[in-house]
């Protein structure tokens, strides 16, 4: 079990939690492989109140044979005939159910079944139904023969994976160079402990793990460098857009402060037209008055200058 729980700790760190090997960790034996117990009705044989019964006597089976799993590749199952239907002659009737049982542990990767055994079991009550459903109760989860059951299966599996290592190795290496590694590891995943050369696993493993951890360290670095130089960028345009916008408040400050002026140098030179106009009246002013006092003297003298001779001449 060292083995496992060192696989087992190589896969948590690549957070692999969908491997099938993980999920046989459950409840399974050294020298034996996991199975899901799984029971579908295919028979009018069976009512629908037995499923969940045979759903539990296959738990029972896997559980007490130390084959417990939830890995999905290899099931356990069990298909239920009707052997015999009697009915007693007492009173009131019972009625006795002889079923077969046949219980089968199938790989569903290749649909081919690994291991099988068939039980015999009788069950008597008041109605057919409640007959079939105390036949079924009879069923024993712990035999030998059973026990032989799940051991000839668990050792067809592991043999087959004694013959195709090798391939699955190399198929396992291929899809870790694709860097499929969560495919790579489930392939690796599904091989029992028990197999010759678990080791090889193993190391396989621990090897495309440690290249996945070395690629999601690349790519989380590559992630923070892209987002360092985007940060970078948006600093640089808010920096650049800052300084634009100080620019044009300060081209609008200038340009308010040209018109300021503009505007004073206007007003200034509005006053001193208005002054100069004003001064142009006022000496236009003082030339009429001018002209006016002017008129006034000579007149003054012309009749100065009459009245002398009007005075000589009489």
């Amino acid at each position: 079990m060292k083995a496992l729980y060192k696989f087992l700790c190589v896969l948590a760190l690549c957070l692999c939690t969908g491997l099938s090997l993980a999920a046989q960790s459950g409840n399974v034996s050294p020298g034996k492989v996991g199975f899901t117990p799984m029971f579908v009705k295919t028979s009018a044989a069976v009512p629908q109140a037995a499923v969940e019964l045979m759903e539990q006597k296959l738990m029972q089976v896997a559980m007490r044979n130390g084959v417990g799993s939830y890995s999905g590749r290899y099931v356990l199952t069990a298909k239920v005939t009707e052997e015999d239907s009697q009915t007693t002659a007492t009173a009131p009737v019972q009625y006795v159910k002889k079923l077969a049982v046949q219980f089968l542990a199938i790989d569903m990767q290749t649909h081919t079944v690994v291991g099988e055994v068939s039980v015999s079991v009788t069950g008597v009550d008041k109605s057919p139904e409640r007959a079939t459903m105390a036949a079924l109760r009879n069923v024993q989860p712990k035999t030998a023969k059973m026990t032989a059951f799940i051991q000839n299966a668990s050792t067809t599996i592991v043999d087959a994976f004694n013959r195709n290592l090798d391939n699955l190795l190399k198929t396992a290496d291929f899809l870790a160079g694709q860097r499929k590694f969560d495919e790579a590891l489930a392939r690796l995943g599904e091989v029992p402990e028990s197999v010759d050369r678990y080791d090889e696993v193993l190391a396989l493993a621990e090897k495309i793990c440690a290249a996945k951890v070395e690629e999601a360290r690349k790519k989380a670095e590559a992630e923070a460098a892209a987002a360092e130089k985007q940060r970078i960028r948006d600093s640089i345009a808010l920096a650049q857009e800052r300084q634009w916008e100080r620019e044009k408040d300060s081209l609008a400050h200038q340009r308010a402060k040209e018109l300021s002026e503009q505007e004073h140098q206007q007003r200034m030179a509005e006053a001193d037209k208005a002054l100069q106009m004003q001064k142009a009246e006022f000496a236009k002013e003082e030339m009429k008055a001018a002209m006016e006092k002017e008129q006034s003297g000579e007149a003054r003298a012309d009749l100065i200058a009459k009245w002398k001779k009007w005075l000589e001449e009489n």
